[in-house]
This record gives C-alpha cells, sequence and structure tokens, in this order.
C-alpha cells in the first residue's frame, strides 16, 4: 500500500510540477512553431524529470525536425483517409464523400493526445523497474496516437513499434522521414488490432524490451460500467484473457509493461 500511495503522489506532484512551470512559461514569447513549442515544453519537463532514462527521451526534442503542412482526404462515412496525391488519382466518383483537412506542424506531432512530453513520466516509472536507457531496446507503444515520442525514443537508439487503429495516422506519417531509420534507432507504425491481427502480430514480433499503453488499456474504454457511445470505445479485437496471454509471449524475460 505504502509503494501504491508513493507512486499515486509521484504522479501529482509530477503533474503538478509541469502545470506550474507551464503556467510560468506562458507568460514568455509564445515559441514562433509547434516544434519550436515541442521543444518548449520537453525544457520545461526535463527540469522536474527523476531518470535520466527520461531526462534522455526530452533531451531528444532537440533533434525533431521541421514539418511543413499536410493535406489528407476523410471519409466519415467510410472512415477512408487519403493523402492529396491518392486522392488526386482517384476517380471523380471515388471522390465524393471525401472532405479536404490541412494538418499544420503542431497537429503533426500532438494531434487530439497533448505533447509527446507526457511519456517522460510513465518513462520515470519503467526507470524504477529496470529500463535504463533505450539503447538497442525494443519498444512498442500500444495506442501511440501522435509521432513526436516514437520518434524521441528512436533517436535515443530504440527499434520503435507504434500500433494504433485510428486510419489518420497511417496516412499523416506516410511521408519520407516520418518512420524508419532514426538516429541509432528506428520506428515502425502498424494500422490495426494487435494481437487480433495476425499480420500486425507477426510484424511486431516478440522479445518486447518495453511495453507502454498511455490512456488506452482502462476500463471506461473497454469496459465501462455505464452506458457509452460506442465510437468512444476501444474493442480490442480479442478477449482480455487472450490479450493477456499475447502480451506476455511477446515480452522479453524481465521486460517491463507500463499502463498508465
Amino acid at each position: 500500500m505504502g509503494g501504491a500511495i508513493g507512486s499515486l503522489f509521484t504522479v501529482f506532484s509530477w503533474g503538478v510540477g509541469i502545470v506550474i512551470s507551464l503556467i510560468l512559461g506562458a507568460f514568455q514569447e509564445p515559441p514562433a512553431s509547434g516544434l519550436d513549442l515541442l521543444k518548449s515544453e520537453a525544457k520545461v519537463a526535463r527540469g522536474i524529470a527523476r531518470s535520466e532514462l527520461s531526462k534522455t527521451f526530452l533531451d531528444q526534442a532537440a533533434k525533431l525536425k521541421p514539418v511543413a503542412n499536410r493535406t489528407l482526404w476523410w471519409n466519415p462515412e467510410t472512415r477512408k483517409v487519403w493523402t492529396d496525391a491518392e486522392y488526386e488519382r482517384l476517380s471523380s466518383s471515388a471522390k465524393e464523400g471525401y472532405s479536404k483537412r490541412d494538418y499544420d506542424e503542431r497537429f503533426y506531432y500532438t494531434t487530439a493526445f497533448g505533447s509527446p512530453t507526457i511519456y517522460a513520466l510513465p518513462l520515470d516509472i519503467a526507470a524504477r523497474y529496470g529500463i535504463q536507457d533505450f539503447k538497442k531496446k525494443k519498444v512498442v507503444d500500444f495506442g501511440y496516437g501522435m509521432i513526436g515520442q516514437l520518434q524521441m525514443m528512436a533517436h535515443a537508439g530504440a527499434e520503435v513499434h507504434g500500433i494504433d487503429v485510428q486510419p489518420i495516422f497511417e496516412k499523416l506519417y506516410s511521408w519520407p522521414g516520418d518512420t524508419g531509420k532514426m538516429g541509432d534507432g528506428s520506428v515502425k507504425i502498424h494500422t490495426g488490432q494487435w494481437p487480433g491481427t495476425s499480420s500486425i502480430t507477426q510484424a511486431v514480433g516478440s522479445n518486447i524490451d518495453f511495453f507502454i499503453a498511455k490512456n488506452v488499456l482502462k476500463l471506461g474504454y473497454i469496459h465501462p460500467k455505464r452506458e457509452a457511445n460506442p465510437n468512444q470505445l476501444i474493442d480490442l479485437g480479442v478477449k482480455d484473457e487472450k490479450f493477456l496471454q499475447a502480451l506476455f509471449k511477446a515480452m522479453k524475460p524481465g521486460g517491463v509493461v507500463v499502463i498508465y
């Protein structure tokens, strides 16, 4: 019980610290771009990070590259997404039902899920259980939602796999340099259900050193106690027991799982 209370206090104090720092930072001149904002947030978070793992992760924000605005075409009924180039190759009839959406650098790095720097807290927790660095580590981010943290872990030396069911990310991050070799590591993204989709399970593979699920594997999304909008729920594609068996099988002995 004492350990649990200590962990809760760590989360609370870490969160309060970064909120206060960001409020103070708001009185300074605002960053010129989404990437500048992310880099400034990384500096704030580094000041209260507790582990070398977390600090190393935050330092990699300096290696992220500027990104030009991107255009995607989205059909809300079919949930299909095309890049601008793919959309132009469609026939006139196939283009019906699509709307154009432009995404800037800030959306590229944060989407609708906040700053990648928030990963510093679960990394502090992972460090307490044996993950000391990213070098040659295999990392899986289940429900990654944005690419910044994947790229930062790759620049620190990890082989990073991001898994998400949202089709937009596969297209948004399909430009050269978004994935692939990055520093001493690499980034690969997968669209669909893990472990429910065999091709994704095979592509991700096993011997995972660190598995993280941030704001995904929680009762309100998977087993809500009250009536909920189906569009706001998460379908794992398999029963809970099979998911846990697959996770256990995929982990390297001594690997760390953080559900945050």
